[in-house]
């Protein structure tokens, strides 16, 4: 669809330069007529498909595309030139902004709500996590990139015999992993 409309307006740019202003004047308004209404079938199509926000989005369009189809048919001599259909336009910009900015709220609370429904998950996901690390018979440690234990579950404090109370001091992982005299050589690594 997008292509056709591309084809047209490109033909149609290039040929106004060759036909008198009066008729390129007239193509033009036919063929943003034609774009108005593809527009605005394109959203009843999603409308009807039952997609949330569509129905929005549709009534602004609506009214958008009437205000610019009253001006067109003002223009093209049909309706009479007056205030309501020389203004058409913008009362009509003015209403489609109002219903696309409700649109665009309604969907900046959906990805909220998605977010802190996602957050939550994460959260209880974390707690799985935490009770199995606590639970769990094998000694689990973490440490940070100078060797030092930051972390430990109560089957790594039980294996190696530490305290509660010593393990808020600074200990380093090659104290209980690395024997004594290679030491000096695994620090170095």
């Amino acid at each position: 669809r997008e292509n056709v409309t591309v084809v047209i307006a490109c033909t149609l740019l290039v040929a106004s330069f060759f036909m008198p202003y009066h008729y390129s004047l007239h193509i033009a308004i036919w063929v943003l007529l034609l774009t108005f209404l593809t527009q605005y079938a394109i959203g009843i199509e999603f409308w009807l498909n039952h997609i949330k926000l569509a129905s929005l989005f549709a009534w602004g369009w609506f009214i958008f595309l009437t205000g610019g189809v009253i001006n067109i048919f003002a223009t093209l001599g049909v309706l009479p030139v007056n205030d309501i259909t020389v203004h058409s336009v913008e009362v009509g910009i003015s209403i489609q902004v109002f219903a696309l900015s409700i649109a665009l709220s309604d969907r900046i609370s959906s990805i909220q709500k998605e977010k802190l429904a996602a957050e939550k998950m994460n959260v209880e996901h974390m707690a799985q996590y935490q009770e199995i690390y606590e639970r769990s018979f094998d000694g689990i440690f973490e440490i940070n990139k100078e060797g030092l234990i930051e972390k430990t579950n109560p089957a790594f404090t039980s294996m190696f015999g530490l305290q509660y109370e010593r393990q808020n001091q600074p200990q380093y992982f090659w104290d209980y992993f690395a024997d004594k005299n290679q030491l000096d050589l695994l620090q170095s690594l």
